[in-house]
């Protein structure tokens, strides 16, 4: 025998004992033990004792004694309570319990017929053993001599047998009386004591709350349950303790006695399970007699367990069920009110009867009963009548003799059925039969020592499913409850509460519901609902369904089938005749009701619901003396004190539900004295603290809003199903093995039940119902087919009534429609027949009539040259579902007045809506298009093409996708695809697009209206709105046309036009108006909007750039001017056209629901949410329900989604109780959890409790079997193969398409791997199947296995793409199933799966995955775009997190995001969301991104194999294997030096724009913040590579990094051997590493291309001329080494005095610390050309001192050579070095002939052409005398250089050098004349002198001059030379000899000296020369240079005295 908690196992084990089969002998010795001794068990215990007595056995003295409710706390350390029961009738002799053998059966009985009463006793005794609760339990089941004992002056004989012990602690709680079925529960007597009213007043803290009384009904009931080893039922003759008691002193539910069914306890053997469930289905009918041997279940009892009653041998054990009928008495509650006066009394309210019905299991063995349970009970638990007492004392008026005693009817105290408790609140058991303490309980609980203390309330103990307590905080973002209440706070004691009837009720047994101390409530609660059948309308009401929201005084409650639930008065009230002070006062005034704070709250209803009908028809009466408002509500689930009910605004209650009243009244202070509560209107406040004897079942009454007759009786709703906001039917059935849609029917089908009905709704998904009948009706002289479908439960509302199944018509087909059409495939077919004729819409169609191949083009075949009108007699019509076009082609066709509606169309070819073609003078008029059209060539939104034709009043609305990369031309437009023909012609027409495409060619053509119109085609009075996003540059793409030119003829007169056209459309890569400008244009009266982004990548001067395009933007509007303009140009105003015959919105109207409350509508919305298919009139109860501070009073809710714990719950058939979580998502993106507690099924619904709400919810799906469907479809489903032909032909490829690009293969095997869990999700979310039926479960498994690879390319998709978490929430199964989780309940995810599987190869390119989001998924779930949803996603889950934090957390990606070091840059940069944003995910996600497809990839990355940088203006990304190499291996190894490198490149990127940002104004700083891309090479190492990989990978490369990022983006990079290349918009590396030091200067090269023109030149663009290289190398670029002699500014190396090159160093020490500003930057060039200038003009003087001979081969002349560039223009100099004549050299005479003759040093200037665009480099140390300028044009590469940076000197960057190396004065320009031709436009051409001209505003009139100018200012200050030290180059460097000097003189020496030495070698000419060794000048001036640079700490000082 198995050991379970609380029992203690004695050593000599009654082996019975759990079934009550003892021996006499045993128990009746046991039995007499006990008596003798007070013990309770072998251990000689003491402690409090329970004996059971009938109240016949009582003398009238006794009586007097008796206290009417039940026992509380433990007050002494040996105490006796005789609990005393009344029988319910003498027939109910013979179904007393079973408690001994034969003999003693016969003994109880014959007692019983003389003492007409009979008493059961339990014993249990409770210690604490290491803080553990251990209950002591023997049974008592013997009967004997010792029975007729005298015990302490009482004499119990009847019922001895459930005597009791237990051992208990002061201060702890008593447990529960016993059920005895027959018997019914009045009081007890305390041994030794007389009850006083003291007593009576300290009984409020543990609330009296007896049983009912029984009385029996014989009618038997066959109720078998189900699942018999769930079945937790009482065995009335083995007092068996409950497996929870553990804290017996937390009795906190009234009356649960804890009797559980001892095969529970016993975990039933294997064997009698299964015969039970053998079994299960025998019945027995009503009102027979039932045999043993008739109709019984069968259970053999394990052999180990042999029956002590002489049976040794394995006996079977029978048992049939009966059905028992008691009526409970009501009691009298007694209430003091200090507003009364002392002595009087009045009637609050009347008492009302109540009801319970019971199913007993009665077992027999060989013919013999030996055992019974109670099965299962249904209690409608009786009102108390209220009397007031007028006192201003604080106790309690006691209870009048005569209220106790005196029973009209029936005695109270039958005991609540507790078969299906499965735990109680007082403690928690697990499954190991281990106790565990429960969280704190409002109620005094018992600590270890025996103490009381108050606990707090606590939240519901939620059970998993090991049976384990789970300890549940409460939800802090909830605010359900307006107020706690405080657990300090007891409340007034009520007395009496009247009878209540209720239908018997069958069990629904709940194996899978764990332990739970709370039974499934936070406070109090219980959760566990058990469903009952619909009473019939004849029936009595039950109360707890039908609320008053008038005056009545009528109590109704629902009281749970839980014994925990089941809290019933103690006593009886008196009738109205027997109290006069009963009728005073009667009708009570609500403000006079005191009110409990814990009654009326959602907390303390019992949710383990007993669901009871509506009953219309009759209605039970009350007794005399209606009280105001009649009470409902549930039981409450602890035994609180008794408390007067509480008010209720409108809350009508359904599942026993209460609410706290807008006007609760008072509440009872702990000393019983009432204190005012605060309106609270709908409180949901816990009713958990204390349950009330006054509203035991946790009744309370209710106040409606509008208050009807006092004598109206209140109504509860009955629970039924209902589909509401239906949409749309439709009907299919099977024939043949094939689903055909029904849009009519031609006649009666013979076979309904191969039908069944798809019900489409506006809000809720999908229902399937079978048909149980089709008959033909004739309505209105017409035939008509009514369907009905059955389900059970299910009703609809016809004409305001509810009637059951579910009923609509069909139409009768007619045969031959010839003119007006009905049906879709009759128009079809008769068009097709003559596709001449006159056809007219008579109704809207539905294309899905008509099943068309996956070749057919379109619908209708044949060119159509007929009429086709969409309106008849008033009425426009509509074709619903079009999957290809209507119309092949058109010719001098009229279609009119006709709306196309939700067409899904997708083409390989042409493709159009209404048609591909139309030609021949077609006339479109009147005719409107929505939805989506997806191809691979042309798409219009009406036509393909428009030849010839006109459309006119027209409109589209919708996406267009054509995303195929095809260098065939092609013509997209959201009207018409190509508009051509001089009688072509768009007018009064409007576009409302979303397109995406990918033209990249100037014959690929997009438009907002048209993509090409040509040959005189007209577009007119139009306009367009929404958004074009071409990926790609070049085509042709704009907001209206896009393009005009006529390429057929290339004459600009035959060009299309455009006039009074407007666009209101956002472009990427594209313009406003038409897409190509040329000259002589046919446009007039163009608008478009400034608030549209327009960008274009252009050809700019010789560059390709991005930017905001203002070409062809005609006039352009504020965003306030648009609307008016629209409406000017086009008041255009679509029809209304009439739904599908089978469809209608309607939502649901809750006005005309009793007791609604029109504030309350929102409410209701959301519970019809929480509760799809029950009734309104149930939403509207638990509505009412809802707290006015709860979010589901105030928002909006979008959808509720089921978890456990953090997991999403998809698959709820296998996860039914293990959710514990419901997510609820309202809109603003708040959330909030509730915990959430599975309780039964009704009607396959999974039903659960919400937290502490009272609520119920029930998923969005119904309960069926998924396994015949999986099972059916999963080896299709297992044989499909990636590669397989069928794939590619959904894909729609062709065998030489490579499926790499999609990158789904590896995902496809692990999702076909997990299908079978993937189905159930699948199933579970999909349609909901309301009744399991082969035809529709068959309609699924044909769905499937036809769509088969679609749904696998679906599924793979998603599972590949969307497999990424907010914190610990996964939402791959939110995007996946639960569509409906913005608010869109009504899309199906097995469709929309199935689409995105057929959406085609070009949708499920990784790459277009935001796309194909917005393309596939958006509409479904009912969102715009990927970014904002999975923004929702993030403030739902992590609303505390920002996006690129949430995103940073995801990704494997190594990210390094580097903050500016200037603090106002900083603080920008950290604005999240915003331009300035460098958060990886606001820069990949901002709509001017192109490659925001990065953003998937990066989320589900599967390791860390890619990096990420970002700073202020660019974005960089690279592989870990880019880096691997033997020296760095994948692992450690290889990700320290990736990371620490990449952290050390977004240093030296960041320090690089600070300096730029540091030098620049206020406009071009603003444009630093962009986003360039940067890419490292696609070249990837492995363990073995020496050096750098240098293998180009390709897309197919299975690296990580390739397969999981740079593939699926979709980035083709053109590899070349270049160190790295810029394209404008981004940076690839190639020779060159991102992260590598030559990466860094390579980034400030390849950043200059993309930033020069528009930031670092001011916007005005590079100089006409000069090439991209000219501002990159030797101008604006780092120096590639710290030691570089050139004039170069170092902007992003930090070097260090450390470095090993620091002696050498010629460059900027530290740019972050030297350059602060523009005039930092001046002041180092300028102060560096005072050394230059210098150095430059002493080495000149000594090469003057030279001969002819070595002039010549020291010095070169530089000149100029002019080449004509493309457009002819021969104005560009190009530089070209050429050695001196010997004429030459004789006319250099002084220095200035040096400036004046173009000289230049021959040291580090060879003889050549120095081409422009060219890699140049302004050699330090080789000086440039010449002033050579271009009067004529551009200067060439080398002295462009020199002479920028002499202006930089000279006058600083923005006055000097950009106006030199930009176009900034090229409008001066233009005005002097000096103009050029560039790409077919005439641009003014700046000069030399021009630059000259105005930069020093005539100072200089020559080049020369300003040149000289700069070497005289150096020379006037020679005389104050700073003393300077630097290496003596003339000593060997081993010597390190130093030389000082203050002297030019000297220096100019040592320069001769160095001169000569250098003419003497003769080395500049070598063809291996190098300065740094063979120069001595070099060398020399390098040392001057480097001594001056460190004394001036890097020229911050100049080297002259007094001058900085």
């Amino acid at each position: 025998m198995e050991k379970y908690f609380g029992e203690k196992q004695e050593r000599f084990s009654f082996r019975k004992l759990s079934v009550g089969l003892v021996s006499a002998t045993i128990s009746s010795l046991f039995f007499m033990s006990v008596l003798a001794s007070s013990s309770v068990d072998a251990q000689e215990t003491a402690g409090v004792h329970y004996k059971y007595v009938a109240d016949s056995e009582l003398s009238s003295e006794e009586k007097k004694q008796l206290v009417y409710d039940i026992p509380t706390y433990v007050e002494n350390d040996d105490e006796t309570y005789y609990l005393v029961y009344k029988l319910n009738s003498q027939n109910q002799l013979a179904e007393l319990p079973n408690t001994g053998s034969k003999n003693e059966r016969q003994a109880l009985v014959a007692g019983a017929s003389l003492a007409a009463m009979g008493i059961l006793i339990f014993a249990v005794s409770k210690k604490k053993v290491k803080n553990k609760t251990v209950l002591h339990l023997v049974l008592v089941a013997g009967i004997g001599n010792g029975v007729l004992v005298s015990v302490h002056a009482l004499e119990n004989h009847l019922l001895l047998n459930y005597n009791t012990d237990y051992e208990l602690t002061s201060g702890e709680k008593l447990p529960l009386p016993k059920e005895i079925s027959g018997y019914t529960y009045i009081g007890y007597i305390k041994e030794g004591k007389t009850t006083s009213e003291s007593e009576v007043s300290n009984q409020k803290s543990s609330v009296a709350t007896p049983t009912k009384q029984q009385k029996v009904d014989y009618n038997v009931t066959p109720n078998f349950v189900d699942h018999p080893s769930t079945v937790q039922a009482i065995q009335e003759q083995t007092p068996v303790s409950s497996t929870k008691p553990t804290e017996v002193q937390v009795v906190e539910k009234p009356f649960s006695t804890e009797l559980i069914n001892p095969r529970k306890e016993e975990k039933q053997s294997s064997d009698s399970q299964e015969q039970l469930a053998e079994h299960k289905n025998l019945e027995t009918k009503k009102e027979e007699k039932i045999s043993p041997k008739e109709k019984t279940g069968v259970n053999t009892l394990n052999p180990q367990d042999e029956v002590l009653s002489g049976q040794l041998n394995k006996p079977e054990l029978l048992y049939r069920e009966e059905t028992m009928e008691t009526k409970i008495d009501f009691q009298e509650e007694i209430q003091e009110n200090p507003d009364l006066a002392e002595g009087t009394v009045r009637v609050k309210q009347e008492g009302k009867l109540g009801k319970k019905v019971e199913i007993v299991r009665i077992f027999s063995v060989n013919k013999e009963e030996v055992s019974r349970e109670i099965v299962s009970t249904s209690t409608t638990a009786p009102s108390p009548r209220i009397v007031e007492k007028g006192t201003k004392k604080t106790q309690v008026i006691k209870e009048q003799p005569e209220t106790g005693v005196e029973h009209k009817d029936v005695q109270s105290g039958a005991i609540v059925e507790p078969a299906i408790q499965p735990e109680l609140p007082e403690a928690v058991v697990s499954d190991k039969g281990e106790p565990e303490v429960q969280p704190t309980l409002p109620e005094a609980v018992v600590t270890d020592k025996g103490e009381t203390e108050v606990q707090p309330e606590s939240p519901d103990t939620v059970v998993s499913d090991k049976g384990e307590p789970e300890q549940v905080a409460p939800l802090p973002e909830y605010k359900g409850n307006i107020e706690q209440v405080k657990p300090e706070t007891p409340v007034e004691k009520t007395k009496e509460q009247g009878p209540e009837k209720t239908e018997e009720v069958p069990v629904k047994p709940t194996e899978e519901t764990p332990v739970n101390p709370n039974e499934g409530t936070t406070e109090g609660t219980s959760i566990q609902e058990a469903e009952n059948p619909v009473q019939p309308a004849e029936e009595s009401t039950t109360n707890s369904e039908k609320v008053s929201p008038d005056t009545s005084s009528k109590n109704t409650g629902e009281v749970s089938s839980n014994p925990s639930d089941s809290t019933t008065s103690v006593g009886e009230s008196n009738k109205p005749e027997h109290n006069d002070s009963k009728n005073e006062n009667s009708e009570k005034t609500v403000e006079e009701v005191p009110v409990n704070p814990n009654e009326g709250t959602v907390e303390g209803t019992s949710n383990q619901e007993t669901e009871k009908p509506v009953q219309p028809a009759e209605e039970t009466q009350t007794n005399s003396g209606k009280i105001a408002n009649e009470n409902t509500g549930e039981v409450s689930n602890k035994p609180s004190d008794s408390k007067p009910p509480v008010e209720e605004s409108n809350q009508p209650e359904k599942n026993g539900t209460a609410t706290k009243p807008e006007n609760s009244g008072n509440t009872t202070s702990e000393n019983g004295q009432t204190e005012p509560e605060p309106s609270n209107g709908n409180s949901t406040e816990d009713v958990s603290t204390e349950s009330n004897t006054s509203n035991s079942n946790g009744n309370e009454e209710i106040k409606q809003e509008n208050e009807l007759d006092p004598d109206k009786k209140v109504e509860e709703p009955e629970k039924t199903l209902e589909l509401r906001n239906v949409s749309d039917l439709e009907l299919y059935s099977l024939s043949n093995g094939t689903y055909k849609q029904h849009i009519s029917l031609e006649q009666v089908p013979s076979n309904p039940n191969s039908y069944f009905v798809k019900v489409k709704s506006s809000s809720f998904k999908d229902v399937y119902l079978p048909v149980a009948s089709i008959s033909e009706e004739r309505k209105n002289d017409k035939i008509l087919y009514k369907i009905t479908a059955k389900v059970e439960k299910l009703q609809q509302e016809i004409e305001s009534r509810y009637k059951d199944n579910f009923t609509f018509y069909l139409a009768k087909k007619g045969t031959e429609e010839t003119t007006n059409f009905t049906s879709f495939s009759n128009l079809v077919k008769a068009i097709n027949q003559n596709p001449s004729g006159t056809y007219h819409l008579a109704a809207s169609l539905n294309a899905n009539e008509v099943e068309l191949g996956p070749d057919e083009r379109s619908y209708i075949k044949d060119t159509f040259t007929g009429r086709l009108i969409g309106e008849k007699d008033g009425k426009n019509y509509a074709i619903y579902n079009l999957k290809k076009p209507l119309f092949e082609n058109l010719s001098g066709a009229t279609v009119e007045k006709l709306s196309l509606k939700n067409v899904a169309i997708s083409g390989k070819d042409d493709i159009g809506s209404l048609a591909n073609e139309a030609q021949n003078n077609t006339k479109i008029k009147q005719v409107h298009v929505d939805g989506v059209l997806a191809g691979e060539r042309g798409i219009g939104g009406l036509l393909a093409k428009a030849e010839q034709s006109s459309i006119t009043e027209s409109s589209f609305k919708g996406r267009i996708i054509n995303t195929y990369e095809t260098t065939a031309a092609y013509n997209i437009g959201g009207m018409v695809g190509h508009l051509t023909g001089d009688k072509a012609l768009l007018t009064k027409s409007k576009a409302t697009v979303a397109i995406s495409s990918n033209t990249n060619t100037s014959d690929q053509t997009v438009g907002g209206l048209a993509g090409l119109v040509d040959r005189d085609a007209q577009i007119q009075d139009s306009y367009a709105e929404g958004d074009i996003n071409n990926v790609k540059h070049f085509g042709r793409v704009a907001g209206v046309a896009g393009n005009l030119w006529d390429r057929t003829s290339g004459d600009v007169r035959h060009a299309g036009s455009l006039t009074n056209v407007l666009s209101d459309v956002n472009v990427t890569n594209g313009n406003a108006i038409t897409g190509y400008h040329y000259n002589e244009m046919k446009v007039k009266d163009t608008f478009s909007s400034k608030a549209n982004r327009v960008y274009n990548v252009t050809l700019v001067k010789d560059e390709v750039v991005s930017k905001e395009s203002f070409e062809e933007r005609g006039t352009m509007l504020d965003a306030s001017q648009i609307a008016s303009k629209k409406a000017e140009i086009n008041p255009l105003i679509l029809p209304t056209v009439e739904p599908l015959s089978t469809s209608g919105k309607k939502d649901s109207d809750f006005s005309k629901v009793a007791y609604y409350q029109a504030k309350r509508n929102l409410t209701y919305k959301n519970i019809e949410k929480l509760l799809p298919f029950y009734n309104k009139a149930t939403i509207v109860k638990y509505g009412n329900l809802v707290n006015e501070n709860s979010l589901l009073y105030q928002k909006e809710l979008l959808s509720a989604v089921m978890m456990k714990d953090n997991q999403v719950i998809t698959d709820i058939v296998s996860n039914k109780q293990t959710a514990n979580k419901l997510l609820l998502h309202y809109k603003d993106d708040l959330s909030e959890k509730l915990d959430l507690k599975y309780q039964n099924d009704f009607a396959k619904l999974a039903e659960y409790s919400l937290g502490n709400t009272g609520l119920l919810y029930t998923p969005n799906q119904f309960l069926y079997d998924q396994t015949s469907i999986i099972k059916q479809v999963l080896p299709d489903l297992q044989k499909v193969d990636y590669h397989s032909e069928a794939i590619r032909k959904t894909l729609g490829i062709s065998p030489n398409v490579k499926q790499t690009e999609l990158y789904l293969e590896d995902q496809f095997a692990k999702t076909k791997q997990q299908l079978e869990d993937s189905l159930k999700k699948l199933l579970s979310a999909d349609a909901g199947l309301a009744s399991a039926n082969p035809v529709t479960e068959g309609y699924l498994v044909d769905k499937i296995k036809r769509n088969k690879e679609a749904l696998l390319l679906g599924l793979t998709y998603l599972e590949r793409w969307y497999n990424f978490s907010y914190g610990q929430v996964n939402v791959k199964d939110l995007v996946l199933y639960h569509l409906d989780f913005f608010g869109k309940g009504n899309a199906s995810p097995l469709d929309t799966l199935i689409e995105l599987g057929k959406s085609g190869f070009n949708n499920l390119l990784a790459k277009n995955n935001v796309d194909t989001y917005g393309i596939s998924l958006a509409s479904q779930h009912g969102t715009t775009d990927l970014f904002s949803t999975l923004e929702h996603y993030r403030k739902v889950f992590l609303p505390n997190t920002s996006n690129n934090d949430w995103f940073k957390s995801e990704t494997k990606a190594y990210i390094v995001e580097e903050k500016s070091t200037i603090e106002e840059v900083k603080t920008k940069q950290g604005l999240a969301g915003t331009k300035y944003s460098i958060g990886v995910y606001d820069r990949i996600t901002s709509a001017t991104w192109k490659y925001r497809n990065m953003v998937l990839p990066l989320l589900t990355l599967p390791e860390r194999s890619v990096f990420v940088i970002s700073t202020m203006s660019s974005l960089g990304f690279g592989a870990y294997d880019r880096y691997r190499s033997s020296d760095h291996k994948a692992g450690k190894a290889l990700n320290d030096f990736v990371e620490e490198n990449a952290r050390e490149t977004a240093k030296r990127q960041r320090d690089h724009y600070d300096y730029w940002y540091r030098i620049l104004d206020d406009n071009a700083r603003e444009k630093l913040y962009r986003n360039i891309l940067l890419y490292d090479a696609y070249k990837f190492g492995d363990d073995n590579t020496v050096g750098k990989a240098t293998e180009v990978a390709d897309f197919d490369n299975p690296n990580p990094a390739m397969q999981h990022f740079f593939g699926p983006v979709g980035n083709k990079v053109g590899h070349n051997q270049h160190g790295a290349y810029a394209t404008g918009d981004a940076v690839y590396y190639m020779g060159y590493r991102m992260l590598d030091k030559d990466g860094a200067i390579t980034y400030t090269h390849e950043m200059t291309h993309d930033s020069d023109q528009d930031i670092y030149l001011g916007g005005y663009g590079r100089r006409s001329g000069l090439g991209p290289e000219f501002f990159a190398k030797g101008l604006l670029q780092a120096p590639d080494h710290p030691d570089d002699a050139t004039i170069t500014i170092n902007s992003i190396l930090k070097h260090s005095k450390s470095d090993s090159t620091e002696s050498r160093r010629l460059q900027v020490l530290d740019p972050t610390t030297r350059f602060n500003n523009a005039d930092d930057l001046k002041q180092y060039v300028h102060n560096m050309f005072d050394v230059v200038y210098m150095l430059e003009y002493l080495e000149g003087n000594s090469i003057l001192k030279l001969d002819t001979n070595q002039k010549q081969q020291l010095l070169r002349k530089v000149t100029n050579e002019y080449h004509p560039d493309p457009d002819g223009n021969k104005v560009y100099a190009t530089n070209v070095v050429r050695n001196l004549t010997v004429e030459e050299v004789e006319r250099l005479r002084s220095f200035n002939d040096l400036i004046d003759n173009n000289i230049l040093s021959s040291r580090e200037y060879a003889s050549g052409k120095y081409e422009r665009n060219g890699y140049f480099t302004i050699k330090l140390f080789a000086p440039i005398y010449a002033a050579l300028s271009n009067d004529i044009g551009t200067p060439g590469d080398l002295m462009g250089r020199r002479i920028a940076y002499e202006l930089l000197a000279a006058k600083g960057f923005k006055d000097g050098m950009v106006p030199y190396i930009s176009n900034q004065y090229e409008e001066e320009a233009k005005q002097k004349g000096k103009t050029i031709n560039l790409y077919g436009k005439t641009r003014g051409l700046v000069t030399d002198d021009l630059v000259l001209e105005k930069v020093f505003n005539n100072q200089y009139h020559t080049w020369s001059e300003f040149k000289k100018a700069m070497y005289q200012e150096r020379q006037d200050q020679f005389d104050r030379l700073n003393k300077v030290t630097f290496n003596d180059t003339t000593q060997p460097w081993q010597t390190f000899a130093k030389k000082t000097t203050s002297s030019v003189d000297e220096l100019q020496k040592l320069m001769d000296v160095a001169v000569r030495k250098d003419a003497e070698h003769n080395y500049y000419h070598w063809n291996n020369y190098n300065p740094d060794i063979d120069s001595e000048v070099h060398k020399l001036k390098r040392a001057i240079f480097k001594a001056y640079l460190d004394q001036t700490n890097d020229f911050r000082s100049s080297i002259f005295e007094n001058k900085k």
